[in-house]
């Protein structure tokens, strides 16, 4: 498999994981449950003192962090399949999901000290 096939594998699971971020998000705002891979299996829902208030908390969190990974799917499959974009685009979405990645554990850990 070539190079450029395999990034194309990747932003297709990148796009994939933002789209599994914002079903949570819906998932944690209707029924109040989230998914595996996005909270700690040592902290269950049923752990949790404030389920409306950690529910109002990490609900923007996690939209923000989805919409964003999967628009950096999005555009990386752009650049794999449509056109080749400039390095500095193609470096920038990457920069951005660093740092909001950062930003995610930041406040998921703040939860996890005012719900749990």
């Amino acid at each position: 498999m070539e190079t450029g096939g395999m990034f194309l594998i990747l932003d297709i699971i990148i796009a994939v994981y933002g789209a599994y971020l914002i079903y949570n998000a819906w998932n944690l705002r209707k029924n109040g449950e989230i998914g595996g891979g996005i909270w700690s299996k040592d902290l269950p829902m049923r752990k949790c003192r404030d389920k409306e208030g950690f529910s109002g908390f990490m609900v923007p969190r996690l939209l923000v962090c989805g919409i964003l990974v999967l628009a950096d799917g999005i555009l990386g499959i752009l650049d794999d399949k449509i056109t080749d974009l400039p390095l500095a685009v193609s470096l920038l979405p990457m920069i951005i999901i660093l740092i909001v990645v950062i930003w995610y554990i930041v406040f998921s850990r703040k939860a996890q000290r005012l719900f749990f």
